[in-house]
């Protein structure tokens, strides 16, 4: 069934190109209707048939890939899939297995299994990504938590940590190679924790009697910057700012009552926030102030995730997938599932788009409208390997001409310049930049890690 889905997709696609100008054909018929040139039945058939083919546009936008427990999609067409099974007695425990794919999920391979105790034991969840190959989770054993990481996409696992965390993690990400972030509660009084976790050890980032943890979030755009989400006493969701590697914390931003916000950063300035009571933030000089920007409605922000300063994508809970190609000034929506919250966003480009509902069904977008095929050009540069220990590639689409790039660390400050498609990294220290490539189609910002 699944193969049949995706042989469909591909009539469907066909088919949206012929019906691509549904739109524009629905706007400029309803223009000419509202002059009375033609009789009545002929323009409500002319109507119908307008809106039918801009519906389908709408409608043949996702294809659903079937439910998948806990997931990260690590690139177009591959992921990781974890599952999670208790034993028929608690002293069995919990095995947990991991599944990869690189045909979105049309098969799987088993990877590998645990069992026992040590690493095989307990659960495995928060996965989180650097590449096709290296994967973070959280391993949980009788309520203490260690990081595991593979490098060849899930066949092997070793324990990252050197330390324990005693509390409920919230959610991980990472900051650079085996550089992960996570944040939580405490278990005895739902206290908000977040700590960094490295092969040398774990760090405490961020710790308060004063704020719960249960649905906190983290943020780090580099190694000094960075932003907690969480709820006071009052109920009020504060963000919380540092711009010393969390050393000390202000408040930056007090957003009323609710129960998170979202945070994302598209570089070292530009960032945004959305809330769980329909508020949507965007900042300009690295979280020092930030702007209320309107999002159509009382959405809940659940994931933000922005290809560059301008472009990103919100999955809200209602089913709606929110788009914005101008830094959140106007916004466009795609109905998922009405009924459902979507809770994972993995943003490939604007053409290639993963959300899963919070039953596990994930659901792809793999094609554009028309009026987004300029848009989407911009957004498939690619630069590779990542991350890269010295060479790094610049991968232009066709039609594209590169015109200059250049090279910023966290501070914006420029550290390389040129015209070539291949740059040297070598002489730089590890850590994460920003690539600005000018090309004759526009202009992208890539984040680029150096091991």
């Amino acid at each position: 069934m699944r193969r049949l889905a995706h042989d469909c997709e591909h009539i469907i696609l066909h088919i949206r190109k012929i019906l691509a100008f549904g739109h524009l054909l629905h706007s400029n018929i309803l223009r000419d209707l509202q002059l009375n040139a033609i009789p009545k039945m002929i323009r409500k058939t002319l109507s119908l048939i307008a809106f039918f083919a801009c519906s389908i546009s709408l409608i043949a936008q996702w294809t659903n890939l079937g439910q998948q427990s806990e997931l990260v999609m690590t690139s177009n067409q591959k992921g990781l899939s974890f599952t999670n099974t208790a034993g028929s007695t608690p002293a069995q425990g919990i095995t947990w297995k991991v599944f990869g794919t690189v045909d979105d999920w049309v098969s799987n391979a088993q990877q590998s299994t645990g069992g026992g105790s040590g690493l095989g034991c307990c659960s495995l969840s928060n996965p989180v990504s650097l590449n096709d190959a290296t994967v973070y989770v959280t391993h949980n054993f009788q309520g203490i938590y260690t990081i595991l990481k593979t490098a060849d996409a899930g066949d092997t696992w070793q324990n990252l940590s050197t330390s324990n965390m005693n509390f409920n993690v919230r959610e991980s990400v990472l900051l650079g190679v085996d550089d992960v972030l996570v944040i939580g509660a405490d278990y005895s009084a739902d206290e908000a924790v977040a700590v960094r976790i490295r092969p040398q050890g774990v760090d405490t980032l961020f710790s308060s009697e004063f704020h719960n943890g249960l649905t906190a979030r983290i943020c780090f755009p580099s190694n000094q910057l960075g932003f907690v989400s969480v709820v006071d006493t009052s109920g009020i969701v504060r963000l919380m700012r540092t711009s010393d590697g969390g050393s000390t914390w202000a408040n930056t931003l007090s957003v009323g009552l609710g129960d998170h916000l979202a945070i994302d950063f598209a570089n070292a300035f530009t960032g945004y926030a959305g809330g769980s009571n329909g508020t949507f933030y965007k900042t300009t000089d690295a979280g020092l102030t930030w702007n209320s920007l309107p999002i159509n409605g009382p959405v809940t922000s659940n994931q933000i995730e922005f290809l560059n300063a301008d472009t990103g994508y919100v999955a809200t809970n209602n089913g709606l997938l929110m788009r914005t190609y101008d830094g959140g000034q106007n916004w466009s929506s795609e109905v998922v599932d009405s009924a459902a919250n979507l809770t994972y966003l993995k943003v490939v480009d604007t053409d290639i788009i993963y959300v899963q509902r919070d039953d596990y069904t994930l659901f792809k977008r793999n094609y554009v409208t028309a009026n987004e095929d300029v848009q989407a050009l911009s957004q498939q540069i690619k630069v590779y390997p990542q991350p890269t220990s010295s060479l790094l590639n610049i991968a232009l689409p066709q039609g594209h001409k590169l015109e200059y790039f250049d090279l910023a660390g966290l501070d914006g400050k420029v550290l390389l310049q040129g015209h070539e498609k291949l740059l040297d990294l070598s002489a730089f220290s590890s850590g994460v930049y920003f690539l600005r490539i000018k090309t004759n189609k526009g202009t992208q910002v890539l984040k680029v890690i150096k091991d």
